[in-house]
């Protein structure tokens, strides 16, 4: 199968995550290790959309790559919104991007961006560990919609 461009990348999920008191560092603000976990959540959910995509006898994903590029400190307490894009699809890998963010309180309630990130993301044979093509019904989430 051939790469799918993406032009722009794609809305494909969403979710909140409120901040634990047990996220906090000793400097007041989510410990960046949490954000790992802030993107497994909102990856986890959308997975878990897709008819079929939990059986994990032939494919699984693996996380074979990930960026982070921190905007503003998160602090509690707080509820984060993450955001998943689909940036780029090939054979076996996809490059999923990611918005955290925030409405302070106050009179204007404007977003705050704290991080935007991407992973990339492998399905591989639960046997051999090589890498194997997305599953069809991943793929398809994960395509563009045909819209006229």
């Amino acid at each position: 199968m051939s790469e799918i461009p993406a032009a722009a990348p794609r809305l494909i999920g969403q979710t909140d995550v409120p901040v634990r008191w047990g996220d906090m560092d000793a400097f007041n603000h989510v410990n960046n290790a949490v954000y790992m976990r802030y993107l497994e959540e909102v990856r986890l959910e959308w997975l878990s959309g897709i008819p079929g995509a939990n059986d994990m006898k032939a494919a699984r994903p693996l996380l074979a790559a990930c960026e982070i590029q921190y905007r503003y400190p998160i602090e509690w307490p707080a509820t984060v919104h993450i955001e998943l894009y689909c940036e780029r699809v090939g054979n076996s890998s996809a490059t999923l991007g990611y918005r955290l963010l925030t409405w302070p309180e106050g009179p204007q309630r404007t977003s705050r961006l704290h991080a935007e990130c991407r992973t990339v993301m492998v399905w591989t044979d639960a046997d051999n560990g090589r890498p194997v093509p997305i599953p069809d019904a991943i793929r398809a989430s994960l395509a563009p919609s045909e819209e006229p």
